[in-house]
């Protein structure tokens, strides 16, 4: 039988047609948390045959803190090889990326941690990229686009599924589900992740909205804010693709004309 989160989280896939038709899914896994989570669930929901697909672990290694990234690295190759999944892990090197391009740490690291993830998933034959985004990084994403101005594009925060690169699909399975949610199935099976303490750094803005902001409007929130950010998200989501859709029909309508 499935848990509550593993339930929702199949239910998401086919809302969103989630890995419909793919023949393989690579899983990034930090050894956070959230990425733990998702490796599970889909690994449990693969074997209970609510998904037929071939799955493939990847961890990037950013070399952003010493050891403790080398000890990220072999424990996620520990929780594949547990499981029996394949895992391919790939370094790159953020900081003189972030020197070369004159980038912010942040920025180098989301696009050589993508770069990466498209090659190997090019190369292990997968379809589809399964990244850990949960309920609270959604509403995280919408204040801080709310912060610098944005239009309901912005508001659609981070999508279930978006294109990644040519015939590769970035999905987000655990967007359905929160953080405690997320803390609650993995402690209810017992199950193992490694802490990142530059998570707690609120230098970082996305932190300073997580532990600062959040909690704040929270306390004069009647309903729970990460529920009702994320569901402004997924309605701003529906109404940008319903306008991009009618926009395109338009086009195509008076470009065709004779």
């Amino acid at each position: 039988m499935l848990d509550n989160i593993e339930k929702k989280v199949a239910e998401f896939l086919r809302l969103h047609g989630i890995f419909a038709g793919t023949g393989g899914v690579l899983i990034a896994v930090s050894g956070g948390a959230d990425s733990i989570c998702l490796l599970h669930v889909l690994k449990t929901l693969r074997d209970e045959r609510f998904l037929e697909a071939k799955l493939v672990c990847a961890h990037i290694n950013h070399q952003l803190r010493g050891q403790a990234s080398d000890v990220d690295q072999c424990f996620v190759s520990e929780c594949a090889g547990a499981l029996g999944l394949p895992v391919v892990a790939r370094s790159v090197d953020v900081p003189a990326c972030a020197r070369t391009h004159k980038l912010s740490i942040e920025t180098a690291a989301r696009q050589l941690r993508f770069a990466a993830l498209a090659e190997i998933a090019r190369e292990q034959g997968c379809s589809w990229v399964a990244t850990g985004h949960h309920k609270n990084d959604n509403a995280e994403t919408v204040i801080q686009r709310l912060r610098r101005g944005t239009g309901f594009r912005g508001l659609a925060g981070i999508r279930p599924i978006r294109p990644l690169d040519d015939d590769l699909w970035l999905a987000r399975p655990l967007l359905c589900a929160t953080r405690d949610e997320i803390l609650r199935y993995l402690r209810k099976h017992a199950l193992q992740w490694q802490e990142d303490h530059t998570n707690a750094d609120t230098v970082y803005m996305r932190n300073y909205i997580r532990h600062r902001m959040l909690p704040l409007l929270q306390q004069d929130a009647q309903a729970c804010l990460v529920d009702e950010l994320s569901e402004l998200a997924m309605s701003a989501g529906r109404l940008y693709d319903r306008v991009r859709e009618q926009a395109e029909e338009a086009w195509d309508a008076m470009t065709h004309r004779d």
